[in-house]
């Protein structure tokens, strides 16, 4: 059990889920794990469990792979734990006219999770429906959005980084 986000108090649980396999050309070590609110019950049959990562290529050294399950179970955790704030960076690329249609101006928002968020992995990458209503700190505004995200994630040392590609 390991705290992941002190200020948000999500704690991550992992475990090895078999034996480790010692194949002539791979060690597979398969974890299982969950992220939860530190101190909440987590109910896992509510958690929608997806798919599980297959691995048809056998030319790379290691191979990371992470189950639906664990997705669909962070974002129900990050659900439960109520309302974040998010500080809006200047979207350089973003034009003018996009920003203000989207509602979404650089600066402070709380954002509030409506519903939990639905992970799906795809061969085009991972997919997330998000609904959630936000607010301004600096104009009071605040609004109602659904929004789908098509990303990838990646390592960099002991980070997962998600790299957002198409946002709907």
């Amino acid at each position: 059990m390991k705290t992941v986000h002190e200020d948000r108090q999500l704690d991550l649980d992992y475990s090895l889920s078999s034996d480790i396999a010692v194949k002539s050309r791979s060690i597979d070590i398969s974890f299982k794990g969950l992220i939860s609110v530190h101190g909440q019950a987590v109910d896992t049959d509510s958690i929608r469990a997806g798919k599980e990562p297959v691995f048809t290529e056998t030319n790379k050294m290691i191979y990371v792979g992470i189950s639906e399950f664990f997705f669909n179970g962070a974002a129900i955790a990050i659900y439960n734990s109520g309302p974040f704030e998010v500080n809006v960076p200047k979207m350089e690329n973003a034009p003018k006219l996009a920003q203000n249609i989207v509602g979404i101006k650089p600066g402070l928002w709380t954002v509030e999770l409506t519903k939990a968020p639905i992970i799906e992995i795809r061969k085009a990458g991972l997919f997330a429906t998000v609904n959630f209503k936000a607010q301004s700190e600096a104009h009071r505004k605040s609004f109602l959005k659904i929004c789908k995200v098509k990303m990838d994630v990646e390592f960099k040392e002991r980070l997962l980084i998600a790299k957002i590609q198409k946002l709907k």
